[in-house]
């Protein structure tokens, strides 16, 4: 990325480590409004990648629910946790924490997990990961969850829940839900890509070769 940059930067690429709060309407353009000031732009090219969905299944529960579970894992040394969902990030996540946890419960609504084999093999090799497919998470008492499914309803006493099931598009910006003229999209920010490092370098080409012709007025 380093490499990227530098090579930007000989064009004439300006980098400014700011967050993006609002994109405007302008007669010739748009604004960025960012906690530093304001930006202003003919076009503008939203690389804002995914954000978790969210789960509401223990709102206004004593347990913590968390949607990452990279920068918790150390955390929960020695503890019992869950991880919500059945798909690659909440068995990588599940793998995370299996370092560090006394047992991580990974409950999800499928009859088998969705990630590929060699993520399962590595679950099943964890003798401190607890799976319980066709299950669903709900509120329990006194700090646990209840877990019910078709062919069990238990509790579970957890310090902690991790909700991954699955990642939308980061469009807040976009009061309107779509992008307007001017306003182009690019990698996992867009919908039905692969969120894929080289699928999105490649929708980023794409999207800034349409940006250009926008300017150039082709």
């Amino acid at each position: 990325m380093n490499r990227y940059r530098r090579c930007a930067a000989a064009w004439g690429l300006v980098v400014r480590r700011a967050e993006a709060t609002r994109l405007g309407r302008l007669p010739k353009g748009f604004s960025v409004t960012t906690p530093s000031g304001t930006l202003w732009g003919r076009s503008v090219l939203l690389c804002t990648g995914t954000r978790f969905k969210r789960w509401s299944n223990l709102d206004g529960g004593e347990i913590p629910v968390f949607a990452s579970a990279f920068s918790q894992a150390r955390s929960f040394e020695g503890r019992k946790v869950a991880v919500v969902g059945g798909g690659e990030s909440a068995m990588h996540q599940s793998l995370r924490l299996a370092g560090h946890a006394k047992t991580v419960y990974l409950i999800h609504r499928g009859r088998a997990l969705r990630g590929i084999e060699l993520l399962r093999r590595r679950l099943a090799q964890r003798p401190n990961v607890r799976v319980f497919p066709e299950s669903e998470l709900f509120p329990g008492t006194r700090g646990t969850v209840r877990v019910r499914g078709r062919a069990q309803d238990r509790s579970l006493a957890v310090s902690a829940v991790f909700a991954l099931i699955g990642q939308e598009p980061e469009l807040s910006l976009l009061r309107e839900g779509r992008a307007p003229s001017g306003v182009f999209i690019a990698g996992d920010a867009r919908p039905g890509t692969r969120r894929q490092i080289a699928a999105a370098t490649g929708d980023a080409m794409r999207a800034a070769m349409e940006c250009e012709e926008f300017l150039s007025g082709r």
